[in-house]
């Protein structure tokens, strides 16, 4: 289940359509998200800086990256 605490609702559209997974840790920052994806049994998460649609693809494509 995803908490996507203060993010706007474009990126949330991202998020949804790219199928990741999104924590948002209040106490770390107020835009600091912990991201994941999956692809098959392969996972990868990581803590990100989101403010707008552009961080949340760079986060997702050094999440991908980190698959391949």
């Amino acid at each position: 289940m995803n908490d996507y605490g203060n993010m706007p609702d474009t990126m949330r559209r991202v998020a949804a359509y790219q199928q990741c997974e999104i924590h948002h840790l209040p106490g770390a920052g107020e835009h600091r998200y912990a991201i994941g994806i999956h692809e098959g049994v392969e996972r990868r998460y990581d803590v990100f800086e989101i403010r707008t649609d552009k961080d949340l693809n760079a986060a997702l494509n050094t999440l991908y990256g980190r698959l391949s």
